[in-house]
């Protein structure tokens, strides 16, 4: 019995280049990943004012909140840090990673005081 070839599905795997007119997150993804190169190289504000970039956008977008967040963080600056973590709570209640950094930011902060008598 010979089989239909027009019914097979062609099962490879094609490799596309994303570009902005097939990616309508084209641009978001190209400077999510900047800021992310950015944290690696430990160039935290650069970071941070990438992930804003992305936020005034979508000010909605929690990966960019958590890494804005993150960065912040690391740059002493607890209270940005904090806001940007309270948003995600805002859009979704139940983000364990907002709730687990916020709690970071919160014992950084309180052992910091203790140090330096603030």
């Amino acid at each position: 019995m010979k089989q239909d070839d027009s019914n097979n599905e062609e099962t490879s795997l094609k490799t596309t280049k994303e570009t902005s007119l097939t990616n309508a997150d084209y641009q978001r993804n190209r400077l999510f990943r900047k800021g992310i190169l950015y944290m690696a190289d430990e160039k935290l504000e650069e970071a941070a004012r990438t992930f804003e970039m992305i936020l005034r956008t979508d000010p909605n977008d929690v990966e960019a909140l958590l890494k804005l967040g993150y960065s912040r963080f690391h740059l002493d600056d607890f209270s940005e840090s904090i806001k940007a973590y309270d948003k995600v709570l805002d859009i979704d209640i139940t983000n364990q990673e907002a709730w687990n950094l916020k709690s970071l930011v919160h014992y950084e902060k309180k052992s910091s005081k203790g140090i330096y008598g603030k």
